[in-house]
C-alpha cells in the first residue's frame, strides 16, 4: 500500500481531529498489512483467541466510525467525497478478512452509516459533537492497533 497516496487523502489541515484519525488509521492499515493481520493468520495462532478476538472488535469499531463519519463529514461538509469509504475500502484491503469477516466488516460500516442517516437529518451542533467524538474514538483505536504485534 503505498502511503504517500494513502496520506494525501488525509488532506492537509494540520491537526484536525479529521486528519489526526485519518494519519492514525493509514498507519494502522500500514501495519496490518505488515503483519499479515489476517483471521486465517490468527487461526494459526491456536488457543490466542482472546487476543484475536479483541483485535477483531477494534477493527469491527473502526469500520463502524468509518460508516459514522462517512456519511455525516458529508452532511456538514460535503468536500470530502469518498475519503472514509475509501479508508474502509484501505481497511479491508489490508486485513484481507475472510467472506465471512469481510462481510461482517461492510455490514457495521453500512449499519453504523444508516443509524447516523437516521440519527442526523440534518447538520447541526449535536453532529458536529458526535463528528467530534468518534474521530477521536477512532484515532485512539488506529493508534492501538498500529501500536500492537500482531495476537
Amino acid at each position: 500500500m503505498p502511503c504517500a497516496r494513502t496520506l494525501s487523502h488525509c488532506g492537509s489541515n494540520g491537526r484536525s481531529p479529521a486528519r489526526v484519525f485519518c494519519v492514525f488509521l493509514t498507519q494502522a492499515l500500514v501495519a496490518c498489512a505488515l503483519l499479515g493481520a489476517t483471521p486465517a493468520a490468527y487461526a494459526q495462532t491456536g488457543g490466542k483467541s482472546g487476543r484475536a478476538a479483541a483485535y477483531w472488535a477494534d477493527v469491527l469499531r473502526v469500520a463502524e466510525i468509518l460508516g459514522s463519519v462517512h456519511y455525516m463529514r458529508d452532511l456538514c461538509d460535503g468536500s470530502e467525497g469518498q475519503v472514509w469509504r475509501e479508508k474502509m475500502r484501505e481497511l479491508l484491503k489490508a486485513t484481507e478478512p475472510d467472506e465471512q469477516t469481510r462481510e461482517l466488516l461492510v455490514g457495521h460500516f453500512n449499519s453504523a452509516y444508516h443509524k447516523a442517516r437516521i440519527a442526523h437529518g440534518r447538520c447541526s451542533g449535536k453532529t458536529v459533537t458526535e463528528i467530534n467524538r468518534l474521530l477521536d474514538e477512532g484515532a485512539k483505536l488506529s493508534a492501538r492497533l498500529s501500536a500492537i504485534s500482531r495476537p
